[in-house]
């Protein structure tokens, strides 16, 4: 289990979300055998943390740091291997010591409750499959931006990395998403086209947070969150165009395509077929109110 890829991306995962102690390393507990499956100085087996967090050396000490040794040895004083009997990892979360799934969701639901509520939202949201999983990507700032791929060593630091936008900041996905100017007044026009007045967030996940319609009923805020997604989806699509294509931006004609998409969006997922593209420009919310779904 240990050297499997599979508990690596696991473990990978516990370091990604670890503020001062992992989700999973603090869900288990080691009961020490012969030390065989128990890294000594990355495991949590003795105490609240890996020994590489209480003592940090890699060469001999010096003769003024002999007392880092004698720290050593109080930590570990009273743990003796148990030779013939493998190290034993019981999960403390559970009633029964076996690792579940279940277990795990319940963690993470409690420490990060309103991620994983509007998480769900986003999977069951009205809008097409791959613009969920590009959602996602977003969220988890995995888009391949320019910054992103010069992270990854696809892009080298002297290739450009600017903005598409605006060329004056690096293409970071929050940048030329909500806080390039030419993002940001787009987000105003779809704001001032639902009449709403806001302070829009400089991050696309307390944004995420932040949008979600809170009053108008079921319909207004399937519609609503349709725009937003439409919005941010027809973005990234204009800064696929001028990335790719080398097409200049055109402020207008994305703004109509946010408009067209989300009708697109919304009459296919939740049944307003008598809702022309007329009255979505134009009378927007009134519309919505006396309309009735046609399922």
């Amino acid at each position: 289990m240990a050297g499997s890829s599979w508990w690596m991306h696991i473990c990978k995962v516990d370091r990604f979300v670890r503020n001062e102690e992992g989700w999973l390393s603090s869900g288990f507990s080691v009961i020490l055998g012969d030390g065989g499956s128990t890294r000594f100085w990355s495991d949590i087996w003795v105490g609240r943390w890996e020994l590489s967090n209480k003592l940090k050396w890699r060469r001999q000490l010096r003769a003024w740091e002999e007392d880092l040794g004698s720290q050593l040895m109080v930590v570990i004083e009273g743990q003796q291997p148990k030779y013939g009997k493998q190290d034993e990892w019981p999960w403390k979360m559970g009633k029964t010591g076996h690792y579940t799934v279940k277990t795990v969701y319940e963690i993470l639901a409690n420490r990060e409750e309103d991620v994983v509520v509007n998480y769900k939202k986003l999977w069951k949201s009205s809008i097409p499959s791959n613009v969920s999983v590009f959602s996602w990507q977003m969220l988890q700032d995995r888009l391949p931006t320019k910054d992103n791929l010069v992270k990854r060593g696809a892009l080298t630091v002297n290739q450009d990395s600017s903005c598409c936008w605006c060329a004056t900041a690096a293409e970071k996905v929050d940048h030329f998403l909500l806080n390039c100017d030419f993002a940001y007044n787009i987000w105003m026009r779809v704001c001032r086209w639902w009449g709403l007045t806001t302070v829009l967030s400089n991050t696309c996940l307390s944004m995420f947070h932040q949008h979600w319609w809170k009053g108008g009923g079921k319909m207004i805020n399937k519609a609503w969150m349709a725009v937003w997604f439409a919005a941010l989806w027809t973005l990234w699509l204009g800064r696929n165009d001028k990335v790719f294509q080398d097409l200049e931006a055109n402020a207008d004609k994305l703004f109509d395509l946010i408009q067209i998409r989300s009708l697109h969006w919304v009459k296919g997922k939740i049944g307003l077929d008598n809702i022309d593209l007329t009255d979505w420009r134009s009378n927007l919310l009134k519309s919505l109110k006396h309309r009735r779904p046609t399922f």
